[in-house]
């Protein structure tokens, strides 16, 4: 469902908007998507912390059903002619033959694009090692660092923080980028890969949590300067 959402975001974000809008547009659902992630891990933490474990399952059912009645009112409201009334099944039929070579030959273009595969390798890379960090994490503070719930949820504030202001700084900078965009992603990249491994060695040679922070705030910074250009 992740992969879907992510997916229609980025392509709503290029059907709506052009230019600048379009930069800003991808930017803001590449931090929504990401950043929901960490800041759940935060508020989870929260709640568990406060109220028990009990209310974490009831925040979850409460905020799904939320989601389900919000996803059904987009539903009702999205249109494919972009009008409040529906087109007829005769001529939605009609149109979808009438456009189906052309849909087919646009979407192999896309395919075959050597930009497109840098892309996708520099996104599933980014994603695949924000996803090992946000599993590992807290069992890491809990075992080398001895935190509490509530202190894991700040290091990934902490995450959430840093990754905003480096995405919002990568949409500023992407149109002066041009033919060095897939550069500059990939030095990003490496960098990421390196906070990585200094928020796990920190423990081992220095035992201070000022220390901790900044190696992850480096993450955050490495993480939304490599996973939000890909996505552009």
């Amino acid at each position: 469902a992740g992969a879907v959402i992510f997916f229609y975001a980025f392509l709503l974000s290029v059907q709506l908007f052009t230019g600048r809008q379009q930069t800003a547009a991808m930017t803001a659902a590449s931090m929504a998507l990401n950043v929901a992630e960490v800041l759940g891990s935060t508020l989870g933490a929260w709640i568990y912390d406060s109220y028990g474990q009990r209310a974490v399952f009831w925040a979850l059912m409460v905020a799904s059903v939320i989601n389900q009645a919000v996803l059904v009112g987009v539903i009702l409201m999205v249109r494919g002619d972009g009008t409040f009334k529906p087109p007829s099944p005769t001529h939605a039929v009609a149109l979808t033959r009438e456009n189906m070579a052309e849909g087919c030959q646009r979407l192999r273009k896309v395919l075959q694009s050597r930009r497109m595969a840098c892309s996708v390798i520099l996104i599933i890379t980014a994603a695949a090692v924000k996803a090992s960090v946000e599993e590992v994490l807290p069992f890491h503070a809990d075992h080398r660092w001895g935190l509490q719930p509530l202190e894991i949820g700040h290091l990934f504030a902490v995450i959430a923080v840093a990754y905003i202001g480096s995405a919002v700084a990568a949409g500023r900078i992407w149109e002066q980028l041009k033919e060095t965009r897939v550069l500059f992603g990939a030095v990003w990249l490496a960098f990421l890969g390196f906070a990585t491994w200094g928020v796990f060695l920190t423990a081992t040679f220095w035992k201070s949590r000022g220390v901790l922070l900044a190696w992850l705030i480096f993450y955050g910074i490495g993480f939304g300067l490599a996973d939000t250009p890909a996505a552009l």
